[in-house]
């Protein structure tokens, strides 16, 4: 890093508790490494601006793999809590971080709505939010929660469950890679798909549209394929 850039608010509060934790203790490790992970998440739960390019650094000074959390998935706790609290700067610092692109999606719920470390009142269903580990979101006619997100230009992993009754025994039911592409592919359908329903409830008689496709629940009319859905509105009001 260029020695006249400016250190990030986020980065000073980390390279104090570094500096100063166990000062008035014996050493201890692990209270050093839990105050780190604190501090980054006060960091990032408060609002602290963060550099682009902070959670490398942070990496190379304080020995991050000790206490953020090793292997693919383990940080993302990070990129989920800067994406909960809006912290936009810290969003893209571990994008950055990342080398990835947002996967931005709609009628996205969080998860666990109290996972947020108190930094939010209330975390409800979003109309358009990036996707992060335990979103959740509409996929091919079903809920799926994302279960990992990528380092770099690979498609994040989302699951759909069976209804065991238990929430902590799920059974997978469907695993999807999707891709950003995906995605924005996905809202162009929904926008169609929307489109040729508005033209069949202004039909006479729209039964006789559902009836060609089918289908007699929501779910079942949200898998019928797009090209299924045009023949048959054609066909009905030509």
């Amino acid at each position: 890093m260029a020695k006249n850039r400016k250190r990030s608010a986020a980065f000073q509060l980390l390279q104090l508790v570094w500096d100063k934790c166990n000062q008035a203790t014996n050493f201890s490790w692990e209270r050093l490494n839990h105050s780190m992970r604190d501090a980054l998440s006060l960091a990032i739960g408060s609002g602290m601006k963060f550099n682009v390019g902070d959670f490398t650094e942070i990496d190379d000074a304080f020995h991050a793999g000790r206490w953020i959390g090793t292997g693919d998935d383990n940080s993302e706790w990070c990129y989920r809590l800067a994406v909960l609290v809006g912290n936009k700067s810290a969003i893209d610092a571990y994008e950055s971080y990342r080398h990835r692109k947002p996967f931005i999606a709609d009628d996205v719920e969080p998860g666990d709505r109290y996972d947020h470390g108190g930094y939010l009142h209330l975390s409800g269903k979003r109309q358009r939010e990036r996707l992060a580990i335990g979103f959740i979101f509409p996929w091919k006619g079903e809920r799926v929660t994302v279960t990992s997100m990528p380092v770099g230009n690979k498609p994040i992993i989302a699951c759909s469950y069976r209804d065991t009754g238990n929430h902590y025994d799920r059974k997978v039911l469907h695993r999807y890679k999707i891709t950003a592409a995906d995605i924005t592919a996905a809202r162009a359908e929904r926008k169609e798909r929307a489109q040729i329903l508005d033209r069949a409830r202004a039909l006479p008689d729209s039964g006789v549209f559902i009836a060609k496709l089918g289908v007699t629940t929501q779910a079942e009319l949200d898998r019928v394929p797009l090209a299924k859905m045009r023949k048959a509105i054609d066909e009905v009001a030509a």
